[in-house]
């Protein structure tokens, strides 16, 4: 059966696949639709195609095309956010991270569609993540202990009942577990240390649905280490930690003040209008002194998490300080080649996000809920183009005007031209149907 990829035809997209790592070939003529047609094209002769908008909307929205263009498996990575806080949020967007991750990684998907912002983070390896995947079969031998171990250092949450994804529940011989990159809930059954059944089942009515014949957990964190890393990643932690609590001490502020008045204390002549703020503006800098210890002390407990060898739940967002060796996005997807999608607006958004973090992360750790070794999690610009110029790379836009700064080797024109929209007019899309057939056009 043909794929609407089959009637496509891009007039000399040929010289843009021939592009080299160091060397951008420009595509200009085309819109959005179009980028997802040329990575389409990629795809059919056998490249892995990274596909770059600057933000997760467009990303989303090139993904549901090349699906649309290819019928092939396409992940879809969002920028997700970036948890500098302990302030709770939806886990929807790590979930959607996990599921892309997972699809890049195992080698199903041949597209990654991904946004700015996820271009820029320092990411954990994918290796540990890999090794960490588990496959069972009915009459597999497993430790029922370890298996639940073993879900633990993945990042699952142990609960009384599994509601929600990266969560796991044990009663008995049986096993709960809903896995981020999976549909539905797992259920297996033990014998002993054997895998007696598996099933999916619903975390609503927690019932038992359809057998199955294998099934494999993937990890519920993206930041994993592999098991002689968690203690030095833990004392790096500590060590940022305290030195985040290291400051200059201010000197008193009643240094030079005369006590105060133990009777009489509400009589006039005992009311200094210039103490008084004093002594209440010292109370607040007591209480704030008291609550930003608090903080610390947290993440002196998520350290402690660290070093007994479980991920906590920001993780994500302390890769950076735990461990040197850390990844970007195509070390989890090796592309052989990257097409970027308006690539002055990408580098724009790089920029604005970069500053926008920078201010996220001051204001964190003056709360005492970050560290400033923290800032090196985001990638600059220029620490993104160093990467990308190792593989070929293809800048796409409507017209060649500016292309983020990237100087390219060769241009191409697709010739190719927007269309307004129809708005659910189909007499002029009919129309127009006709006259560009009357002129050769398809």
């Amino acid at each position: 059966m043909k794929q609407l990829l089959d009637y496509i035809q891009l007039p000399g997209w040929e010289k843009a696949l021939a592009a080299k790592a160091g060397s951008p070939v420009a595509v200009t003529g085309g819109n959005i639709a179009i980028a997802a047609a040329a990575a389409g094209l990629a795809g059919a002769a056998g490249r892995r195609v990274l596909l770059v908008a600057d933000n997760d909307l467009k990303a989303a929205r090139m993904a549901d095309d090349l699906r649309q263009f290819t019928g092939a498996v396409c992940a879809c990575l969002p920028g997700g956010e970036v948890d500098l806080t302990r302030a709770a949020g939806s886990l929807e967007s790590s979930w959607r991270r996990l599921e892309a991750l997972t699809e890049a990684t195992d080698g199903n998907a041949g597209f990654l569609c991904a946004g700015a912002e996820a271009l820029m983070q320092r990411m954990g390896r994918p290796d540990p993540f890999r090794r960490l995947m588990i496959t069972l079969r009915p009459g597999d031998r497993a430790s029922l202990s370890a298996l639940t171990n073993r879900l633990t250092r993945m990042g699952y949450e142990r609960v009384g009942m599994v509601e929600g994804k990266g969560q796991f529940a044990q009663r008995g011989s049986i096993l709960d577990v809903y896995p981020p990159a999976g549909r539905e809930g797992i259920r297996i059954e033990f014998f002993d240390d054997e895998v007696d059944s598996l099933r999916s089942f619903d975390c609503i009515s927690q019932r038992s649905m359809e057998r199955l014949d294998s099934v494999r957990i993937t990890p519920a964190c993206e930041a994993l280490l592999d098991e002689e890393e968690y203690a030095p990643a833990a004392e790096r932690m500590r060590v940022a930690i305290r030195a985040s609590g290291e400051g200059k001490k201010e000197e008193a502020l009643f240094a030079d003040l005369p006590p105060l008045p133990e009777d009489e204390e509400d009589d006039e002549e005992y009311y200094d209008g210039e103490i008084a703020p004093r002594v209440e503006e010292k109370q607040k800098e007591e209480t704030a002194a008291t609550e930003l210890e608090r903080r610390r002390e947290r993440l002196e407990g998520e350290a402690e998490t660290l070093a007994s060898g479980l991920p906590f739940r920001r993780i994500r967002s302390w890769i950076s300080v735990l461990t040197d060796n850390t990844a970007g996005v195509t070390d989890w997807f090796k592309p052989d080649l990257i097409i970027f999608w308006e690539p002055d607006k990408i580098r724009t958004r790089v920029k604005e996000r970069f500053q926008g973090f920078q201010e996220d992360l001051n204001n964190a750790v003056s709360r005492g809920e970050a560290v400033r070794n923290q800032e090196n999690l985001m990638r600059s610009w220029d620490d993104i183009m160093e990467e990308m110029n190792q593989f070929p790379l293809v800048v796409m836009s409507e017209m060649l005007l500016s292309l983020g700064g990237i100087r390219p080797t060769e241009t191409v024109n697709l010739g190719g031209s927007g269309l307004q929209g129809y708005r659910g007019q189909i007499r002029l899309l009919k129309n127009d149907l006709a006259s560009w057939r009357e002129k050769g056009w398809r």
